[in-house]
């Protein structure tokens, strides 16, 4: 009976382990791109009633060097760097990253700034749909 629950405990362990090892191995690809030298900015995606708000993580970028494009279900950032920033052994020299959005956007009336390395995208959401009368 007790090597039952060994066994089981075993198990639980390398389930845990295989689960970690996927969870790390797609963080380091969400990192970044070592190819094409870029990093993926961390991103906090916020949602409101009216709004989509995307807050990117930009240090050693600047406003000048910053494209953004938006369709209704994506955004797309990249940015040059000021400065390379070393990661073994490589130097990476932009930012960019395509984030795919909870709900559909107006992207048309997005508004964006940048202070202090951090960039806010505010994104209205876009309602869809007509009106009906109750007879």
């Amino acid at each position: 009976m007790s090597s039952d629950i060994f066994d089981m405990i075993d198990e639980m362990d390398r389930r845990i382990r295989r689960l970690m090892d996927r969870v790390f191995s797609d963080v380091s690809l969400d990192l970044y791109d070592m190819e094409r030298r870029e990093l993926k900015p961390l991103t906090q995606i916020y949602e409101t009633d009216e709004e989509v708000i995307v807050t990117l993580d930009l240090p050693c970028a600047s406003k000048d060097g910053i494209e953004l494009k938006a369709t209704e279900d994506t955004l797309y950032i990249k940015a040059r760097m000021d400065r390379c920033v070393r990661i073994s052994n490589i130097d990476f020299e932009n930012y960019s990253k395509s984030i795919r959005l909870p709900v559909r956007v107006d992207a048309r009336n997005a508004k964006a700034s940048f202070k202090d390395g951090i960039l806010q995208v505010r994104l209205p959401k876009k309602f869809e749909g007509s009106d009906i009368r109750i007879e």
